[in-house]
């Protein structure tokens, strides 16, 4: 049974770094560390707005609210003064063809 799991453990390592790396252009260091592990495929951060897409056909309003919460807010409370100087103004979260999504105004509290 150990070397089962072991092997199963190894396959997983093994299997991590095959996938494909996420497609980030302009995305500053504080967002790029805080997006990379919540499923985003690309992103661009263009004058304040960050563009995310996500590897789904459809994105829910309960995996956007995940993503704003978990990725985007949790940034702003533990590092406010480095979030400050992102300028960030609006997050766009959108399925795999970017043809479907939310968006929110990133300027309030």
């Amino acid at each position: 049974m150990k070397y089962l799991v072991a092997l199963l453990a190894s396959a997983a390592c093994t299997l991590a770094p095959a996938q494909t790396n996420p497609d980030f252009k302009n995305v500053p260091p504080l967002l790029h560390k805080s997006i990379q592990h919540g499923g985003v495929t690309a992103a661009q951060f263009d004058s304040g707005v960050l563009r995310a897409r996500l590897n789904k056909p459809e994105v829910s309003e309960l995996v956007y609210d995940n993503f704003v919460f978990h990725h985007i807010c949790a940034k702003q409370w533990y590092e406010p003064q480095q979030f400050a100087n992102v300028g960030l103004t609006r997050v766009e979260l959108l399925n795999a063809k970017g043809d479907q999504g939310f968006a929110f105004d990133a300027r309030g509290d």
